[in-house]
């Protein structure tokens, strides 16, 4: 790429400017960028068994760190959070210590005992 110091004008290098060059038909992806957040890592020892490790998917990527922590204060008290961006969706891995009440629902939903 050629740029002028006098002027703005910026010209394309040469064998992108051939008529036989064919345009690029895909968009370039969002680069995917992976951002570790520490919250809290103050825990009480009462509520040490209440730790998990949980996986959320396709959160929206506009939502900031502090709207998804205010979201997840519902769960209970969170540690850390770790999110994947990939263009409109976000994944996150939390580390949460989920108060009685969710703890309670969580581990009902994935008891795999009979």
């Amino acid at each position: 790429m050629q740029i002028f110091p006098d002027a703005d004008t910026v010209l394309p290098p040469f064998f992108l400017s051939t008529p036989d060059a064919k345009p690029n038909k895909f968009k370039k992806a969002a680069p995917k960028s992976i951002e570790k957040v520490y919250v809290n890592q103050i825990i009480p020892n009462d509520k040490k068994n209440n730790i998990r490790d949980i996986f959320v998917y396709d959160i929206s990527a506009g939502w900031s760190h502090a709207k998804i922590i205010a979201e997840l204060k519902a769960w209970g008290d969170v540690i850390s959070i770790t999110t994947k961006r990939q263009c409109k969706y976000q994944m996150l891995c939390i580390k949460i210590c989920l108060s009685t009440f969710s703890l309670t629902s969580f581990d009902h939903v994935y008891d795999n005992t009979p």
